[in-house]
């Protein structure tokens, strides 16, 4: 992931004419090179969008992959609201797979879960999560069978 980022970065700064602005031009690699990661780029966009409407159509699996993605990107990024959102966006994305019946949805909602317990010091909400943690791995067992 940290090579996207580089790919991401070099992208942006080539689009934003930053080597320009600093008095240097492009080599003819790389624009080449720049040409490739624009290319793979949009392929990435693409294939996320492809997720996003397999989602959207009801897929069982498609969710938990989704939420994957996002919880990955929301580690990279530094926009602390933008990490909420990502994540906010995982932990709904692996809920519809738990709902659709995936069977790692509900071990994926069980993980999320046991996390937040663990970070709460409330102890109610402590309680109610960790409830809520054992329904979620009852549920996973179940679909194991």
């Amino acid at each position: 992931m940290d090579r996207l980022l580089a790919l991401q970065a070099f992208a942006r700064v080539v689009e934003l004419g930053g080597f320009t602005k600093a008095g240097v031009s492009a080599t003819s690699d790389g624009a080449a090179f720049y040409e490739r990661c624009a290319h793979i780029l949009a392929e990435l966009d693409e294939a996320e969008a492809a997720l996003r409407a397999a989602d959207e159509l009801g897929s069982v699996e498609a969710p938990n992959d989704l939420a994957l993605l996002l919880r990955h990107r929301a580690t990279r990024t530094s926009d602390r609201s933008a990490c909420e959102r990502l994540l906010t966006e995982g932990e709904q994305a692996f809920r519809r797979a738990d709902e659709r019946g995936s069977r790692d949805g509900a071990r994926n909602v069980a993980s999320l879960l046991s996390k937040r317990a663990a970070a709460t010091a409330d102890e109610k909400e402590w309680e109610r999560l960790q409830d809520e943690t054992l329904e979620a791995l009852r549920r996973f067992e179940a679909r194991q069978r």
